[in-house]
């Protein structure tokens, strides 16, 4: 009996260490995953200009030539910002930024701009835009490395080499990294890489409700063309604010990422992409 007991006892304790081990497991997972990344708002205000090209937008059979098709498409997302609940300077920022990434929804030839090789640069223009944020300071070592490993497993999602699950999961994965970080909206970098995941993630979550958006079109892989939109927008208007003014106004950024990944999906549509593409 005696035996018996000692055992018991032994095994008692086993089991409470394990139960206050697991416990302070969830809670230090709960901790992380209960986190926000703190620009979660602009990855909504991305999905209802999304829901509103599913609803609502009608191709202009009048149309005939691609740059008027861009024309026609910006005018379709100005009038819907104008009625957005910003302020009068926000909706200003963002009429530009939609014109001035308005060629994204051409999806192919914004996939050959942005990840095929060129005279300037052998990997693609996503990497020289990402090394010149770098090279200036408005991006770390961390969102350097992190945008990169991002651009690379969008090269590879539309090559059909990479998943679309596996490029979800690590987007999941680089947003718990980064909320181990501890940034705040105050921090001098941090800011465009969780700008770009707020947006790509909620794309996601899009993309998986509205399966029925994609229409009959034969495109690319969904959210890459979000996702990629997102950092170079937000990675060009970080560069052009340190150029022009010798800071980053970050809130501008928020924009240029928004616009970016707005114009980005919309050729993914697919009544959008297959009347894209018969102008061309």
């Amino acid at each position: 009996m005696k035996k018996i007991t000692i055992k018991l006892s032994v095994l008692l304790l086993a089991l409470v260490t394990l139960i206050s081990s697991c416990k302070k497991i969830d809670e230090v997972t709960d901790t992380i995953e209960g986190s926000k990344n703190p620009y979660e708002q602009i990855g909504k205000l991305h999905n209802d200009f999304l829901t509103n090209v599913k609803n609502q937008f009608a191709p202009n059979v009048e149309i005939t030539n691609l740059e008027d098709g861009f024309d026609y498409i910006t005018d379709f997302h100005v009038s819907y910002i104008l009625k957005a609940n910003l302020n009068d300077e926000e909706k200003s920022m963002y009429a530009n930024a939609l014109n001035e990434y308005k060629r994204f929804v051409k999806t192919s030839e914004f996939y050959n701009e942005f990840f095929i090789s060129n005279s300037k640069n052998s990997d693609g223009e996503y990497f020289a835009y990402v090394k010149d944020a770098y090279s200036i300071g408005i991006i770390d070592d961390f969102e350097f490395e992190q945008l990169n490993l991002i651009g690379r497993t969008l090269k590879g999602n539309y090559y059909g080499e990479i998943s679309d699950y596996d490029l979800e999961q690590l987007l999941h994965k680089i947003n718990n990294q980064w909320l181990k970080k501890r940034y705040s909206t105050d921090s001098k970098t941090g800011q465009i890489l969780a700008m770009s995941l707020a947006l790509s993630l909620s794309s996601i979550d899009w993309w998986k409700e509205n399966p029925d958006a994609f229409g009959n079109a034969k495109l690319p892989p969904v959210v890459g063309a979000d996702i990629a939109g997102a950092v170079i927008g937000g990675v060009i208007s970080g560069v052009n604010s340190y150029i022009n003014t010798g800071e980053v106004s970050w809130g501008g950024v928020a924009v240029g990422a928004g616009a970016g990944a707005i114009t980005g999906s919309t050729g993914v549509v697919g009544k959008v992409g297959k009347w894209i593409s018969n102008l061309f």
